[in-house]
C-alpha cells in the first residue's frame, strides 16, 4: 500500500489523519458563516455516536473524523461542494497548503477538508480512484443540484435494491455517490472511498492495524451501454467500532482500465484515544513513522498534535 498518514490530537484525544491511497505530503486535517480567522480550529473534531447506532468494543478508539482531499482550484471546490448543501466552518493556512474545513448540511458524519497546495509542484488531482458518498433525501434534487454546480452526473439516481443510487463527478473528477436515505433530513457525508492496490491486504490492515470493523463486501456494476452492466469496482465497507463517523470503503477497480492508486493528493484523519500508542500501533505492523506526534505550532489549531506515516509497506 505505501501510502502516507498523518495525525493530531486536541487535549487529551487524539486526532489521526491518515493518508490512504494518498500523497506523500502530510494532510492533519442554508450556509453558515465561516468561523473567524482568530477562532481555535480543530479540523478533526469528536464526534458522537450516530443516531441509533449501537457502539462495539475498540481498542483505540479510532474514527473518520475527517475526509481530505486535494483540489487544483480550491474556492471552485468550496463553491461546488456548498452547492450541494455543505457549510464551509473554517480555514486553515499551512505551510504548504491551503485548507477549507466543510461540514454536512445535516451536521452529522465526517468532515471534508478540501485543500490546495501551495507550493510549485504539479500534482494531478483528477486521478483519484476513490469516492465520496452522500446520503441524502432526494437523491433526484441532489443529482440536479451536481450538475447545476459544475459537476458531471454521469448515471442520473435510479432504484437500485430498494435504494435511490447515483453518480457524477465533480469539477476535479472525484467520483461522487449519491444515495437515497430516510435519515437524511437533506444530505451528510457518509463514507469516504479510497482506492488501493490489494483489496484483501488492505481490509485485513484497516481491521487489525487501524481498529475498523467490516460492514460490507461489494461488487459494483456500472451499464454497459447494451442494456446490461459491467464490473466496475469491489469494495469493503468499514465502520468504526465506536459508531462514530463517517464509513471508510476500500476500493478496488474491477473494470480492465489501469488506475493510479499510489501518491493522489487524499488522506484520512483518524480521531483516536492515544496518539502515541496508535503510532506504536502502526509502527509494530510494519508503517513508516515519518513524523512523530508532537503539539502543533499553529495557534489556530489550538494545541492540536500532529505526526505523518505511511500506513504499511
Amino acid at each position: 500500500m505505501n501510502k502516507s498518514i498523518g495525525w493530531g490530537a486536541m487535549a487529551a484525544l487524539a486526532a489521526m489523519a491518515m493518508g490512504c491511497g494518498g500523497s506523500d505530503d502530510d494532510v492533519a486535517p442554508a450556509p453558515a458563516a465561516p468561523v473567524a480567522p482568530a477562532a481555535v480550529v480543530d479540523p478533526c473534531p469528536a464526534l458522537e455516536p450516530a443516531v441509533g447506532a449501537v457502539p462495539t468494543a475498540s481498542a483505540t478508539g479510532a474514527y473518520l473524523c475527517a475526509a481530505n482531499v486535494g483540489v487544483a482550484d480550491l474556492e471552485r471546490a468550496v463553491t461546488f461542494y456548498k452547492a450541494l448543501g455543505m457549510r464551509e466552518k473554517a480555514r486553515l493556512k499551512r505551510t504548504d497548503r491551503d485548507e477549507v474545513v466543510m461540514a454536512s448540511a445535516d451536521a452529522r458524519g465526517s468532515h471534508l477538508v478540501l485543500f490546495k497546495h501551495s507550493d510549485t509542484t504539479a500534482r494531478d488531482y483528477a486521478k483519484n480512484p476513490g469516492k465520496i458518498v452522500f446520503y441524502v433525501k432526494d437523491p433526484t434534487a441532489f443529482g440536479a443540484a451536481l450538475a447545476a454546480a459544475g459537476g458531471t452526473l454521469s448515471s442520473p439516481p435510479v432504484l437500485f435494491q430498494g435504494t435511490m443510487v447515483g453518480f457524477g463527478r465533480d469539477p476535479d473528477n472525484n467520483l461522487v455517490e449519491i444515495a437515497g436515505s430516510a435519515a437524511a433530513t437533506h444530505s451528510y457525508l457518509s463514507a469516504f472511498g479510497i482506492g488501493v492496490t490489494d483489496l484483501e491486504a488492505a481490509r485485513a490492515y484497516y481491521i487489525n492495524v487501524l481498529d475498523f470493523k467490516q460492514t460490507l463486501k461489494l461488487s459494483v456494476t456500472k451499464p454497459n451501454g447494451a442494456g446490461g452492466v459491467t464490473p466496475w469496482y469491489d469494495e469493503y465497507i468499514l465502520s468504526s467500532p465506536t459508531a462514530k463517523g463517517s464509513a471508510v470503503v476500500l476500493m478496488h477497480y474491477t473494470e480492465g482500465s489501469a488506475k493510479n492508486y499510489t501518491n493522489n493528493p487524499v488522506s484520512l484523519s483518524l480521531r483516536v484515544d492515544d496518539p502515541v500508542a496508535y503510532a506504536k500501533r502502526l509502527a509494530d505492523a510494519g508503517s513508516t513513522i515519518a513524523a512523530a506526534p508532537a503539539k502543533s505550532a499553529g495557534a489556530m489549531l489550538g494545541g492540536n498534535r500532529g505526526g505523518a506515516a505511511k500506513d504499511a509497506p
